[in-house]
């Protein structure tokens, strides 16, 4: 296993979720681990971005990963941000009307 380019940023257990993945996948997280290392400068600012799950990854990963594997990056580099990504994944995949709560209008109400 290689190791971690940023052991503040990807401790262990996050930095194992990432070879985790690319091990057990079916081929979308292959050479994820080499590409984090090899241009740790962009995938830092990456994660230095306010909301990482709505803004592209480095390299070509926007294109091999589905949304619900975006998630597992996120898990990986922003595990705070797991709540809120998982609102947009729910909103790409199924639609905002599943995390919109319902209106509070008082002439919506007694109709």
């Amino acid at each position: 296993m290689l190791k971690s380019p940023d052991p503040v940023i990807l401790n262990q257990i996050s930095w194992e979720i990432l070879y985790s993945a690319e091990l057990r996948s079916k081929g979308q997280f292959e050479g994820i681990t080499k590409h984090v290392i090899d241009n740790w400068i962009s995938w830092k600012e990456w994660y230095q971005k306010e909301d990482p799950y709505v803004n592209p990854f480095p390299g070509d990963w926007d294109e091999k990963l589905s949304n619900f594997e975006r998630l597992i990056l996120i898990k990986a580099f922003r595990r705070e941000m797991i709540p809120i990504s998982m609102g947009e994944f729910i909103i790409r995949d199924m639609d905002k009307f599943y995390v919109e709560s319902p209106s509070a209008a008082m002439d919506i109400l007694y109709k």
